[in-house]
């Protein structure tokens, strides 16, 4: 009997380990992950200013193009909210904070934020 209360007992604390483990992984993962899409999408979004693929007219345009950008990079679960801090599309600034929400593996919910300012380096209008 002593010997199955002991062995309960390694089993609990090898599954407890696991969870923080698991948990401390998740969470390390998804900033990764935001980190490089944030950064990716920036990149992006000033490219398309630079090379003039399309016509951006307006800043709310401007920042739905790095909208799209990040969300379509973005491959783990969780509501993402964005908050614009300067858009200015004429001399390509862009300042965002991306908040992602997410449910851990123990079912409590988790929350981080990231900051971007970016800058284009150079803009020439050939009109």
């Amino acid at each position: 009997m002593v010997a199955l209360i002991r062995c309960f007992k390694i089993v609990i604390a090898v599954v407890l380990v696991t969870l923080i483990s698991c948990t401390l992984m998740q969470q390390s993962v998804l900033k990764n992950e935001l980190n490089h899409v944030t950064n990716n999408a920036m990149y992006a979004t000033q490219k398309v200013l630079v090379d003039k693929r399309y016509p951006i007219s307006s800043d709310d345009e401007y920042v739905a193009e790095f909208i799209q950008n990040t969300l379509r990079s973005v491959t783990s679960k969780g509501k993402y909210e964005f908050k614009v801090y300067t858009a200015d599309s004429e001399k390509g600034i862009l300042d965002i904070e991306i908040t992602v929400r997410f449910k851990y593996i123990t079912g409590t919910e988790g929350h981080f934020s990231i900051r971007r300012t970016n800058i284009v380096d150079q803009i020439t209008n050939d009109e």
